[in-house]
């Protein structure tokens, strides 16, 4: 009788590489999700002064607009989002998501007033929030852990990328066509990869790249939360993470201010360097920290988090010299390579927190850092750095914003202690999720 252990080693084989295809294709398809996700949320930001000029809003008005208002209600949704996740097609979900995001941006070029606007700009969190966690979980499902986290840094490579079309192509079609256009332009492509999505894409099976079975059905959510706390590194993961965005939103939201107040540059003059020199480097040190993440943590898995941990730190320092150097082009180069540092964490933390749940809870752990990411993150990054600077004005006078900077940069000292208490449990911890599983 003949073996058919070699036909079924090339039916293997065949399978694997069909498989193979099909994931870097479904990868591809999530980064360009990721792209118009973080693009329809920053393309406000270039489109502040025609809108101003329109409605006659203030500066107080805008700011609810762009920032609290957005935060709260995409971060509140992300974690019922993220349970419906566990419970539903995924590719579904995240092509329902991002046709209502961006059928929400059209509703802003149409809008009338500033309610209109705000409104909208509601629709378009609420979208969102469920973009992120779906294609997360998605991408943890279909990489195996030995590649999880390089995926994820390809993955977060969209963030770089639609900052870059923000303020290349988009600040072109602005000003040749005005702020309306400019917001239709960015919707139409979600329609496009949504239909590509439902029609190209197939659900991945979950824990297939775990090797696992996943449950039948996804646990409540007051048990996922009970089996999410009592796994110590991921607590620490995920508080690391929160002080990180904490810093990541303080400090993105008034960089540019310090470079105009401090420095007395312009933005119109050094936007497009910014652009292109975190587009480049981000790409970079996004590829270079999942690659080198999951490089050491082929050899032991607490290398991830004693990386990301000395990164952090590394990260402090150079927000601090981009604060405090006197020079203007170095204080322009340092925002540029703080920006692309203080992301380092991201793909080893998004990895990480995928594996240390079952596979029916991963939509929902990613929908609980999505939620800290939105609702603390930059729900108090700004404010903060703001309240400070008042604090600070009678001692520091024009220099105050410098040091309320300084001052909320140093949280991210904070989370690279969680960084490094998380590998104390990470083996155990992973192997007990892989049990469970």
């Amino acid at each position: 009788m003949r073996d058919p252990r070699p036909a079924a080693e090339a039916v293997a084989a065949a399978t694997a590489e069909v498989s193979n295809a099909r994931r870097y294709y479904l990868l591809a398809l999530l980064t360009l999700l990721n792209v118009l996700l973080v693009l329809d949320k920053i393309v406000l930001s270039i489109l502040i002064e025609p809108i101003r000029a329109e409605f006659g809003l203030s500066d107080g008005q805008l700011g609810a607009l762009m920032g609290l208002v957005y935060a709260v209600f995409m971060g509140a949704a992300g974690l019922p989002l993220g349970m419906l996740a566990d419970r539903m097609n995924r590719r579904n979900l995240a092509a329902i998501c991002l046709s209502a995001w961006s059928a929400m941006t059209l509703a802003c070029a149409a809008a009338q007033n500033l309610w209109h606007l705000i409104l909208a700009r509601i629709g378009v969190g609420i979208g969102e929030a469920g973009g992120g966690p779906t294609a997360v979980s998605m991408i943890a499902d279909t990489f195996e852990p030995r590649r999880r986290a390089t995926a994820m840094a390809i993955f977060a490579t969209g963030t770089q990328l639609a900052a870059l079309v923000n303020l290349t192509l988009a600040t072109q079609i602005a000003h040749a066509y005005g702020w309306r256009m400019t917001l239709v332009a960015a919707a139409v492509p979600g329609f496009v990869l949504a239909l590509l999505l439902v029609t190209t894409v197939r659900e991945p099976q979950r824990g297939m790249a775990d090797r696992a079975r996943s449950a039948v059905q996804a646990p409540p959510l007051r048990e996922s939360l009970r089996r999410i706390w009592r796994q110590r590194s991921l607590r620490h993961l995920l508080t690391g993470a929160t002080l990180c965005y904490i810093v990541v939103a303080g400090m993105g939201s008034w960089h540019f201010s310090f470079l105009v107040r401090s420095h007395n540059l312009h933005l119109h003059e050094v936007g497009p360097i910014i652009g292109i020199g975190i587009a480049v480097l981000g790409i970079a040190s996004n590829l270079l920290s999942g690659a080198l993440s999951d490089f050491l943590g082929a050899r032991d898995e607490r290398y991830r988090t004693r990386l990301i941990g000395t990164a952090a730190l590394i990260t402090f320092g150079i927000g601090v010299w981009s604060i405090l150097t006197e020079s203007a082009n170095g204080a322009l180069a340092g925002v540029i390579l703080f920006a692309v540092a203080v992301m380092f964490w991201f793909p080893t933390v998004a990895a990480l927190s995928q594996g240390l749940v079952e596979p029916r809870m991963r939509s929902t752990v990613a929908g609980l850092l999505f939620l800290l990411s939105n609702l603390v993150g930059y729900g108090i990054g700004p404010i903060l750095v703001g309240a400070l600077s008042d604090m600070f004005a009678p001692t520091f006078g024009e220099h105050s914003l410098r040091y309320a900077m300084i001052a909320v940069l140093s949280l991210i000292i904070w989370a690279a202690v969680h960084f490094f208490l998380a590998s104390r449990d990470l083996r155990r911890n992973l192997a007990a999720a892989l049990d469970a599983t």
